[in-house]
């Protein structure tokens, strides 16, 4: 279950971290380059500004690719790349997409493709920029710097790398989406690390506990247990974290969190309901709760996984955690817009237990369903009924064994604004009527309505 709006941390540093500082804005006119350390890097970075299209890249004329536009993936003729985005006309009229409402990084390549010039390393460099404003663009940015230090070896320093990504990082926060969470900069992320630290410490005091901390490569872990027996949960986090990625078709060694997702691990119900007594006064549900993931408004952006190891170390405590990490891990996809909820806690059981120890769920789920004869507001509820759970798993299940490669794009293509039925069909080849009869192929149903 994933609770929006209650305070949580995220703590960590990395080059495009997000949080709820100011954004930087573009500058008008020539731009100013962030400032460099040695003479080499200084000139290696005025070099680069010199070369960069200050305004962008013309696509040549008819050059047409399948885009996300007016909720749905059409052909559209593309024109200007720039900072702010890619300019299109197509048959139900112009427009502008920005580069982070470009969920697929695969998508931002192709669309790069059509106007970048190989041979030009001020055009690499540019559109390494770009990628970096492209959830999941980071590793494909790399390859356009290393091309532009192939043709220029004097572009091939990691300093230059900081500074364009420090550009990308204004160029984002300028065009951004408004449901979708603000980049920083390093200096910006190293204060959030400071402020979330603090904000962990002092609910941790408030609510009686002392917390040790560890870290593993996209974590954070937060705990009051004996750190040798927390130690282990943060190899299983690791391990599902990497199977969330091949989902969504990420590199499993870039981080999708803001830093590294913060975990607060309670040695027992006792010591969990003062952490939940603590970040959020009055909500008895979420004391009682056995885990939950949380993002917040506090610090936006950031999102945290909090659980308790229980009196029994059971199979129960795993399925909790990778519960939460899933919707964690999708939360950053899809910011302040609600994601699908049937889809999303689907997927969420799914990466939880495969089905195992989850019979209840889908005897429940199924008998309601035969009953009503159809699936009643499954695929339209803001948030699914507690009774659908073991539906979501399996009409999820049934996604992935049809499509694996394509249930991660069809979430992250809702986010971009493309209507479900319409990305259900584009990345996993069904709508919502064949989805609901393969459904009711497997309960045996002949003639199961989706409403």
């Amino acid at each position: 279950m994933h609770f929006p709006l209650l305070p949580a941390v995220l703590l960590s540093a990395c080059l495009l971290a997000q949080g709820a500082f100011a954004p930087h804005a573009l500058a008008a006119g020539k731009e100013s380059a962030p400032a460099a350390g040695k003479a080499e890097d200084s000139a290696a970075l005025a070099k680069a500004m010199d070369l960069m299209p200050p305004a962008g890249i013309t696509c040549p004329p008819n050059t047409t690719l399948r885009i996300p536009m007016a909720g749905k993936l059409v052909d559209a003729e593309l024109g200007e790349l720039t900072r702010a985005g890619v300019a299109y006309n197509g048959k139900d009229g112009a427009g502008r997409l920005a580069w982070p409402a470009i969920a697929s990084a695969l998508t931002a390549v192709d669309i790069l493709k059509k106007a970048v010039d190989p041979k030009n390393p001020g055009h690499a460099l540019w559109a390494a920029r770009m990628l970096l404003n492209v959830k999941g663009g980071a590793p494909l940015a790399e390859a356009y710097f290393r091309q532009a230090g192939a043709l220029d070896k004097s572009l091939d320093t990691p300093a230059l790398r900081e500074a364009v990504a420090e550009m990308a990082i204004a160029d984002y926060n300028a065009s951004k989406p408004a449901w979708a969470w603000p980049h920083l900069n390093q200096a910006d992320a190293k204060e959030a690390i400071r402020l979330l630290d603090t904000h962990v410490r002092d609910n941790a005091k408030k609510a009686g506990l002392t917390f040790i901390s560890d870290q593993s490569e996209h974590f954070v872990l937060y705990t009051d247990a004996d750190l040798r027996e927390a130690r282990p949960w943060a190899g299983k986090l690791e391990k599902t974290y990497a199977g969330m990625c091949k989902i969504f078709q990420l590199d499993p060694r870039q981080t999708i969190w803001q830093g590294k997702c913060a975990v607060i691990l309670c040695r027992n119900q006792a010591s969990y309901g003062k952490w939940m007594a603590a970040i959020e006064p009055g909500n008895k549900m979420a004391a009682a709760s056995a885990g939950l993931s949380v993002s917040n408004a506090a610090f936006e952006g950031s999102a945290s996984i909090q659980f308790h190891l229980g009196d029994a170390r059971t199979a129960q405590t795993e399925a909790i955690l990778y519960h939460e990490l899933a919707h964690a891990f999708t939360a950053q996809f899809h910011g302040t817009r609600p994601l699908i909820s049937w889809a999303n806690e689907g997927l969420a059981e799914y990466i939880a237990t495969d089905g195992k120890g989850f019979e209840s769920k889908i005897q429940e789920s199924q008998q309601a369903i035969k009953r009503s004869g159809s699936m009643e507001d499954f695929f339209i509820a803001r948030n699914i009924n507690f009774k659908h759970y073991g539906a979501a798993f399996q009409v999820a299940s049934l996604l992935l064994k049809k499509s694996p490669s394509g249930y991660g794009p069809f979430l992250k293509a809702c986010t971009e604004g493309v209507e479900p039925e319409e990305a259900l069909k584009t990345h996993c080849g069904m709508t919502i009527e064949q989805l609901t009869a393969a459904y009711g192929r497997m309960l045996t149903m002949t003639k199961l309505r989706s409403h």
